[in-house]
C-alpha cells in the first residue's frame, strides 16, 4: 500500500490548459493541470466539472476521473478537494474561486489571467484570504528555471545598471499579455505608469506601448502581432544585455567589453548564459509549488496579488488608449473591465 499522503485534486473546467494541450505530440508533456498532478506521489485527481457534458465525457475516459460535475458548486460541496485547479473561461474564474474558497479548498491554482476587472480580482483575493485559501494564478514563466536564473542575475547586477527592456508577444492583452507583463514584473517588480495604445478590437484587443517600473526601468511592449507565436524580452544594462528569444526558449547573455574594432568604445560580446543546476518542467514545479504551499504554509510563486497586477497593467492600457496620455497606478477605475471571448 501507498504509504505517501495524497492531495485530493479537482480540475474544473475541462478544456486545452486542463488535459487537451496534451493530444499536442509537439509540446513538451506535461503541459496542463492534470498532467502535471498525475505525475506526482502526492496528489491524486479526484473530480472534474464542465459545463459542457460531452467534453467532460471525454476529459473523464482520457484521464480516468470517476467523479464528474457539470457543475463545480456541486463538486466544491461534496468532494474533499485540497487544490482546485480553475481551468473555466476567464469571466467565470471570480466565481469558481469564490465558491471553491467557501466551500474549504486549501488551495486554488487559477488560470490567468486572474480576472477580467480588479473589483473581481480583490473580491477573490479577499474571500481567499478570509478563509485561509492559498491562491496562485499561472503565469508559468514563474516557474521555468532559466526565467529565475534571469532574475537572479539581474538581481545580482550581472549586467550592471537595468537601462531599459523590450518585450513582444501574442496580439490580445488580456489573454497573452498578462503573462509578458507579469514576467517583466518578476524581472522589475512593481509598475509605476502605463502609456499605451491599443487595437480597434473590442474583443482583447492588441496594443502597444511603455510600462514605466518604481525601479526607473521602463519597457517597450508591442502585443500586435497575430500572424505566429511570438514571446521576446530584450533586457538592458549598463554592463551588458539579456536576451529571451525563441518563443521565449532561447536564452542570451551578453557583456559590454572594450571593443575590438574601436580604441575608445566598448561593445557587446556572447558570454555562456548561465544553466539551471536543475531543470524541471513548468508546470509540474507549478503543482509542486501547491503541494509546498499547502506543507510548508508558502506563498505560491505567483500570487493571487501578482495575478492582480497583471491585470491591472492591462487595464492601464485601455485607459490610457481612451484618455490618451499615461496612467498612474494604482489604476482607481475597479470595474472597468475588458471584454473576452466566453
Amino acid at each position: 500500500m501507498d504509504s505517501i499522503a495524497k492531495y485530493k485534486v479537482g480540475i474544473a473546467g475541462c478544456g486545452l490548459i486542463a488535459g487537451g494541450f496534451e493530444e499536442d505530440p509537439l509540446r513538451e508533456h506535461p503541459c496542463t493541470h492534470i498532467g502535471a498532478f498525475k505525475t506526482l506521489q502526492k496528489t491524486e485527481v479526484v473530480a472534474a466539472a464542465e459545463i459542457n457534458a460531452e467534453k467532460l465525457q471525454r476529459f473523464s475516459k482520457r484521464w480516468g476521473v470517476k467523479n464528474t460535475y457539470t457543475d463545480y458548486r456541486k463538486m466544491v460541496s461534496k468532494e474533499d478537494i485540497d487544490i482546485l485547479s480553475v481551468c473555466t473561461n476567464t469571466p467565470s474564474h471570480a466565481d469558481v474561486v469564490i465558491a471553491a474558497a467557501e466551500a474549504g479548498v486549501k488551495c486554488i491554482f487559477c488560470e490567468k489571467p486572474i480576472a477580467v476587472n480588479l473589483k473581481e480580482a480583490d473580491e477573490m483575493i479577499k474571500i481567499c484570504r478570509k478563509n485561509g485559501v492559498i491562491l496562485a494564478v499561472n503565469h508559468t514563466r514563474r516557474w521555468d528555471s532559466n526565467y529565475q536564473n534571469v532574475k537572479e542575475m539581474l538581481l545580482s547586477g550581472r549586467i550592471g545598471e537595468i537601462k531599459f527592456a523590450t518585450g513582444y508577444c501574442n496580439f490580445r492583452l488580456l489573454n497573452s499579455g498578462t503573462h509578458l507583463f507579469d514576467t517583466l514584473r518578476y524581472f522589475f517588480g512593481n509598475a509605476e505608469w502605463v502609456f499605451g495604445r491599443i487595437m480597434n478590437d473590442d474583443v482583447d484587443p492588441g496594443g502597444y506601448g511603455v510600462i514605466g517600473f518604481k525601479n526607473k526601468t521602463h519597457a517597450f511592449v508591442d502585443l500586435t502581432n497575430n500572424d505566429y507565436d511570438i514571446f521576446e524580452i530584450d533586457i538592458n544594462g549598463s554592463a551588458g544585455r539579456i536576451k529571451i528569444s525563441g518563443n521565449g526558449r532561447i536564452f542570451e547573455l551578453w557583456s559590454a567589453k572594450q571593443s575590438k574594432n574601436y580604441a575608445d568604445l566598448k561593445e557587446l560580446y556572447p558570454e555562456e548564459f548561465p544553466r539551471p543546476a536543475v531543470v524541471k518542467n513548468m508546470m509540474v514545479a507549478a503543482a509542486e509549488n501547491m503541494v509546498d504551499c499547502i506543507e510548508k504554509d508558502e506563498k505560491p510563486i505567483c500570487s493571487g496579488e501578482d495575478g492582480r497586477a497583471a491585470l491591472e497593467i492591462v487595464l492601464a492600457f485601455h485607459e490610457s488608449h481612451k484618455k490618451n496620455m499615461p496612467i498612474k497606478l494604482p489604476l482607481k477605475n475597479e470595474t472597468l473591465t475588458v471584454k473576452t471571448a466566453k
